[in-house]
């Protein structure tokens, strides 16, 4: 069952990782061009989503020397936790998509 195999959810939470890390650069620099002098209003979520995506990479190194026993549980964990951050960077540049440039 290659979708519960470990190579394959490693490759997949990497993948995520990567995503989610796109994203927020993305965000960032589109706030950082934006030219509206609140945006320090806007910089502590981001950086409350930048934190939350090194835990989620430290989570998911620490995962992936897991022992056998409980690999699947923590893999499930973290490819949780990066969905949930994924829904959080989407409902900021949602609340964002009025000030900044496309």
């Amino acid at each position: 069952m290659e979708g519960g195999s470990r190579a394959y959810m490693e490759k997949r939470i990497r993948a995520m990782i990567r995503e989610l890390e796109e994203q927020m650069n993305g965000l960032e620099l589109k706030v950082d061009d934006a030219d509206w002098e609140s945006d320090i209003d806007y910089r502590k979520p981001i950086d409350a989503l930048r934190l939350s995506l090194e835990e989620a990479k430290k989570a998911a190194e620490e995962t992936a020397v897991s022992s056998d026993a409980s690999w699947q549980i923590r893999f499930r964990e973290t490819e949780d936790k990066l969905g949930e951050l994924g829904d959080r960077i989407k409902h900021l540049r949602g609340r964002l998509s009025d000030f900044l440039p496309e």
